[in-house]
């Protein structure tokens, strides 16, 4: 990564400048604000501002805008971003199909080259035990590492590739043109630093249009999930063809390894999944169960990638892929969606069944905010459930509901875990008991899918946890708190709930005016690229500083305006942090009160719920009876004479 910033046409120059095309850092870094923060105009305005006439002041270098954003321009960066038109024979769309994105395989090369990333990546499978228990971390630790190495020529190195996809629209164009963002990030990165959105860990390689055909509504979906694919395959060719035949790629320490790129796992929610594994709505991504049997608490064998290809093949020799109408008919009959070319069918090792895999946030915490917390309002009613979250006591590190739960429509993350952190002793006398363990069983699963650190034990209890929602989950039917549009229903019929039960069972295997936008927008992602890489060759040239430090520089200004971080911040754990006040996560026993043995951590509330209570205050209010008597003893012994 730093050869190809010396290989700049401006090395030499940078020699004795590091900052140049700037004058000095102070001018770079105002450059830089003006280029993250501000309008074109509004740069126009700022740099006339009679303030910079006075004598006292110099004025930078870059007297226009224009000059600003072509210096910006002239900056060197790694993978350019580009526009590509595509377009399906036979079927119209309301405005051309541009995709914006850039080779993901450069990417890549770049994410295993930054030295940032040197004292945090592992490069071999390895196998850690404790307690003669075999645990499982990150991907390196399972038993598809293993596998998949031993496919590959001695002495190659393994580069997973984890892709992230959100359909939150981050581009609305006038017309209502969508595009939707595509990440990439690679299994090698200590997850502990990849769950960072600071440290830039996953990048963004696509935009990835939404478009509307001109056909009739039955056609439209498939034939958006078939321009889906038919993107993620150009994104993602070279990758491809890595993960096959394998190519050269420098670590951080400079050793060029022999890499291959398997697809192990890709990030998002269900409905985006099932379209992904190219699969009907009322099936499973992941196994072979099918609606009726979503709840039935089995184990359905998997939905292997080759099994659904075989499937593909068949209808396609009946009926042409583009006479949507029969070949879309003849694959939901088999319960898949119609798609006939997935972006995975040639991607060496990748398997649905395993890369799609559930992550906490969709499978577990946005499980229980759809389902669970709904049948516990219906069984004890809005009033009671908020009046036992709001009388609770306040606690550091959690939120506390001053107005209850019910009313919060749209939750974090992080709000789900708090929330699940006591609704167990919430509910508590106002349900059946039967009722509360199917409840505490499925918070039970969730703590423990949260585990970072995996072995057989923690895998068993897990399957013990759900094993003992099923047996309980009656009871949630026989108080009817399980309800539709059409009433009460008396089954499970829940995709999630059929992902909880393959979970734990993968962790071992683990127009012109827009085309005038494409272009603006092409421009801003590559002079974003150019700002982030030419402030890392800073750091390192200016200040003599490493850049394999530089992971532990503490970055308190995350921009919104990388989607990669704000999707980062609302998908991964609690290690993530927030945009719009970045803290890191406190670990209580690297500082503060720690017990003798160190074992326990106290938190203490910076601000008392109640402030200057006399002793008998003090003795009322929470039922003290021997209080004046204890705190006597405890004065009493710093200063013994003073009775």
């Amino acid at each position: 990564m730093l050869d190809k910033l010396d290989d700049d046409q401006y090395a030499h120059r940078r020699k004795i400048n590091p900052h140049y095309p700037f004058h000095d850092e102070g001018e770079w870094e105002l450059g830089k604000f003006l280029v993250e923060n501000l309008t074109q105009t509004q740069m126009t305005k700022f740099l006339k501002l009679k303030w910079f006439d006075s004598p006292n002041r110099a004025r930078p270098s870059f007297a226009t805008k224009d000059r600003l954003l072509d210096w910006v321009d002239s900056l060197p960066s790694f993978t350019p971003w580009k526009v590509s038109k595509l377009e399906f024979k036979g079927y119209k769309t309301v405005h051309p199909v541009e995709l914006v994105w850039r080779d993901a395989l450069e990417v890549v090369k770049q994410l295993f080259s930054d030295p940032t990333f040197a004292n945090h990546m592992t490069f071999h499978p390895h196998v850690t035990m404790a307690k003669n228990q075999r645990e499982y971390r990150d991907y390196m630790s399972a038993d598809m590492a293993w596998k998949i190495q031993d496919y590959l020529p001695l002495g190659a190195t393994q580069v997973p590739i984890i892709l992230g996809s959100d359909k939150t629209p981050i581009t609305r164009l006038a017309g209502g043109v969508e595009m939707h963002p595509i990440f990439v990030t690679i299994g090698n990165i200590d997850s502990e630093v990849r769950s960072k959105a600071t440290l830039r860990a996953w990048r963004c390689v696509a935009y990835m249009p939404i478009v509307k055909f001109r056909v009739h509504p039955d056609y439209q979906s498939i034939l958006q999930a078939r321009l889906w694919h038919k993107c993620m395959d150009l994104v993602f060719a070279n990758l491809k063809v890595t993960a096959k035949d394998g190519c050269f790629m420098p670590d951080p320490s400079c050793n060029i390894r022999h890499v291959f790129t398997p697809l192990v796992a890709h990030v998002c929610d269900l409905p985006e999944a099932t379209m992904i594994a190219a699969v009907s709505k009322n099936s499973s991504p992941l196994t072979m169960a099918t609606q009726a049997e979503f709840g039935d608490g089995i184990l359905h064998p998997p939905r292997t990638g080759k099994h659904t290809l075989e499937l593909i093949v068949e209808i396609s020799r009946k009926f042409d892929p583009w006479d949507l109408d029969n070949f879309q008919k003849a694959a939901k009959a088999v319960h898949l969606s119609g798609v006939h070319m997935p972006y995975w069918r040639d991607w060496m090792f990748a398997c649905p069944s395993v890369f799609l895999a559930g992550e906490v946030l969709h499978t577990c915490h946005k499980f229980f905010a759809d389902h669970p917390l709904k049948w516990i309002k219906e069984v004890m009613g809005d009033y009671e459930l908020d009046t036992r979250f709001m009388v609770q006591h306040k606690r550091v590190g959690m939120r506390h509901f001053t107005k209850g739960v019910t009313h919060v429509n749209q939750m974090t993350g992080r709000e789900h875990r708090d929330i699940q952190r006591t609704i167990v002793p919430s509910i508590a006398g106002a349900v059946p008991p039967r009722f509360i363990r199917a409840i505490r069983a499925l918070v039970d699963f969730f703590y423990l899918a949260q585990n970072p650190v995996h072995s057989s034990q923690s895998l068993q209890s897990m399957v013990q946890a759900l094993a003992d929602f099923h047996s309980f989950k009656d009871a949630i039917i026989q108080a009817e708190a399980r309800k539709g549009k059409k009433g009460v229903k008396e089954d499970f019929s829940i995709p999630k709930l059929e992902l909880l039960q393959i979970f734990n069972d993968l962790f071992p295997h683990t127009s012109r005016q827009i085309k005038d936008f494409t272009e603006q927008c092409v421009q801003i992602l590559n002079r974003q690229e150019s700002l982030e890489i030419f402030g890392l060759y800073t750091l390192l040239t200016s200040h003599g500083a490493s850049l394999v430090n530089a992971i532990h520089v503490e970055d308190e200004d995350v921009t919104t305006a990388n989607p990669a971080l704000s999707w980062v911040s609302r998908v991964l754990p609690d290690e993530v942090r927030s945009i719009h006040g970045p803290r890191p996560v406190c670990n209580h026993f690297l500082k503060g009160i720690l017990s003798g043995d160190a074992l326990t951590a106290f938190q203490l509330n910076v601000t008392p719920d109640y402030k200057s209570l006399t002793p008998s205050d003090i003795h009322t209010k929470y039922a003290l009876l021997d209080f004046n008597h204890a705190l006597a003893n405890f004065v009493q012994s710093f200063n013994p004479f003073w009775w």
